[in-house]
């Protein structure tokens, strides 16, 4: 019955998989925010049946094995990332004891359903993925099929090519936000930022011929969906994730394969520089809008082709020289560019950011000592910011940080701040999963410091997690 069970798991694993990268990312209603609490809605009945049936399966297990050596076979397993999670999760049943707002901290509130509830499925989701997901190669790179019908979706929002009627629905002034089925630009942020880097990897690393153009074509999508959307937020993870690739690239020997990939994402954009002279297309603006000049994205191509062109020449030792040489250059610009905006910073800036991250600082700064140590709940910065303000039209801080200092307070900051922490710790093996789910998580990471946590982004998360957790296993074993 053990092997049975265990064989059952695996199978449960891979449907969860499925069902947050495909049946989440497409699930939706043509109303703009319906559509996130109906997405909401789909992840927590998939988490809860994914839970109920994998808490029977584990129960099979436990029948046929004594519950102390189970319990012993668990504990010598346990890392720091199942530390951080556990940690997390508790600090929004912490939170929900300490808050205001009991009913809105457990469910969520406004709709978006990522309270307490959610957050402990996810937990619980981890627990068993990270024990018991064994996807096979083939699956993901099916699944890399169905993101490129979703980038492709979204890039079309972009030129108002609306070929299901599915945006009938919106205010005309509501267009340019939303995309696709995963919704508003900034949730889409966090999805790209998340899914971006495997297909990176599947590109290079891809086994058969439709595997690897299944990834060319994401990356190619994926860029081009950059522009449309016109939100910096992505940015810094692009960033990261440039980075990241150039390090584990030259580590790896692979770095004269990573120039093409980087020269393909500038050939996105002016592909859609292109398509925007013919086609009528949505308002473009920040450094959207500054990548779309030809001469930007003209010499964003010819570096990458010249950078590729070194890197081939080069001998092996030297490479590595050559991309520390790229990326400390890089880190510099950005640098000088984060120092730009810092002078630049006010209430204005970043579509009201400035402001809304103030009053998040008000607002912590306003509670009591246990409401600082734990929080005031999950999901109910809006609450707050309507006391101090009046006003109900932010709903969250738009940054995740701050987000969960005010909802789960210092104790739950430090746990969701320590799983980033672990994952930049560990070592990946020369694995190339492992290195596309280091890259998905601190790529993450950087968007998350101007977005806003959401269920289906959430779902894909603690997926990856704990993907990479049970990858890692593995590659020890």
């Amino acid at each position: 019955m053990t092997r049975q069970a265990k064989e059952f798991l695996k199978k449960l694993s891979t449907l969860w998989v499925v069902g947050a990268f495909v049946v989440g990312m497409f699930y939706t209603e043509d109303k703009y925010f319906n559509m996130l609490e109906a997405k909401a809605a789909c992840i927590d009945l998939l988490a809860v049946v994914f839970v109920c049936m994998s808490v029977l399966a584990a129960l099979a297990i436990l029948y046929d094995t004594p519950i102390k050596e189970c319990a012993k076979d668990n504990w010598k397993k346990i890392n720091g990332f199942d530390i951080a999670v556990a940690a997390f999760v508790s600090s929004t049943v912490f939170a929900n004891l300490t808050t205001a707002y009991p009913r809105e901290a457990f469910w969520g509130s406004f709709g978006w359903r990522v309270g307490t509830f959610y957050f402990i499925l996810m937990g619980l989701v981890y627990a068993f993925l990270h024990r018991y997901a064994e996807v096979e190669r083939k699956l993901l790179y099916g699944i890399a099929v169905f993101v490129d019908l979703e980038f492709l979706w979204i890039v079309c929002n972009g030129f108002y090519l609306d070929f299901l009627g599915f945006h009938k629905q919106l205010a005309a002034k509501d267009y340019g936000r939303y995309v696709g089925s995963v919704g508003n630009t900034n949730w889409y942020v966090g999805f790209l930022s998340l899914v971006l880097p495997f297909l990176f990897y599947g590109a290079i690393k891809g086994q058969k011929r439709w595997q690897r153009i299944s990834c060319y074509v994401g990356v190619l999508l994926g860029s081009m969906s950059v522009v449309t959307i016109h939100c910096d937020g992505i940015f810094p993870a692009l960033f990261v994730l440039t980075m990241g690739s150039l390090y584990y690239g030259f580590a790896n020997g692979e770095l004269t394969r990573l120039w093409p990939l980087y020269t393909l994402f500038w050939i996105g954009v002016g592909m859609v520089w292109l398509l925007s002279l013919m086609l009528p297309m949505v308002t473009v603006d920040g450094l959207a809008e500054w990548i779309l000049n030809p001469l930007v994205w003209g010499t964003g191509i010819g570096v990458c082709l010249l950078f590729y062109l070194i890197s081939k020449a080069m001998q092996d030792k030297e490479r590595p020289i050559f991309a520390r040489t790229v990326m400390i250059g890089s880190v510099l610009a950005v640098a000088g560019g984060i120092l730009y905006v810092s002078g630049h910073f006010s209430n204005s800036w970043g579509t009201n950011r400035g402001y809304i991250w103030k009053k998040a600082v008000q607002i912590y700064s306003d509670f009591p000592l246990l409401r600082k140590l734990f929080g005031g709940g999950a999901n109910c910065f809006g609450l707050f910011y309507r006391e101090l303000t009046g006003s109900d039209w932010v709903r969250n801080a738009h940054n995740e940080f701050l987000e969960y200092l005010v909802c789960t307070g210092l104790f739950g900051l430090l746990s969701y701040v320590a799983i980033f922490v672990c994952a930049i710790k560990e070592k990946t093996e020369k694995d190339p999963f492992l290195i596309a789910g280091k890259l998905a998580i601190m790529a993450y990471m950087a968007q998350a410091f101007f977005n806003n946590p959401q269920a289906l982004n959430g779902a894909i998360f603690y997926t990856i997690l704990a993907m990479y957790r049970r990858k890692k296993q593995s590659v020890i074993e």
